[in-house]
C-alpha cells in the first residue's frame, strides 16, 4: 500500500487519471501521482507538442485581461480564472475582481 501525501482528501483515488493533475503534470506541477503522468506521457506520444500549446493555454487569459484593462479600458473583471486577474495592475492602481474559483 502507498503512503499517500497529507494534501490528498481521504476520498481521491489517485490510480486513476484526473485531468487536473495531468495538467498540472504537463505544466511541471508537484500535485500528480504516476497513473496521471501516464496519461499525459501517452498524450505526448502521441502529440510531441502537448507541452507547448498547454502553456499558450495557460497563458492566454493573462494577456487577455491584461490587453483589456491597458488597450480597452475595462476596470472590472469577472472570472472564475481570478488568479490572471489578480496579478493584473491597472494603471489607475485600482481593480475590482469578481468571481470565486472553486479550487481556491
Amino acid at each position: 500500500m502507498t503512503v499517500e501525501p497529507g494534501w490528498v482528501p481521504p476520498e481521491t483515488d489517485t490510480s486513476k487519471a484526473n485531468i487536473a493533475r495531468v495538467y498540472d503534470y504537463w505544466l511541471g506541477g508537484s500535485h500528480n501521482f504516476r497513473a496521471d503522468q501516464d496519461a499525459a506521457r501517452t498524450l505526448i506520444a502521441v502529440e510531441p507538442n502537448t507541452r507547448s500549446i498547454i502553456r499558450a493555454n495557460r497563458a492566454f487569459p493573462g494577456r487577455a485581461v491584461r490587453f483589456l484593462a491597458t488597450e480597452a479600458g475595462i476596470r472590472k473583471v469577472s472570472s472564475t480564472t481570478a488568479r490572471s486577474a489578480a496579478k493584473l495592475s491597472f494603471p489607475s492602481g485600482r481593480r475590482r475582481i469578481r468571481g470565486r474559483c472553486s479550487a481556491w
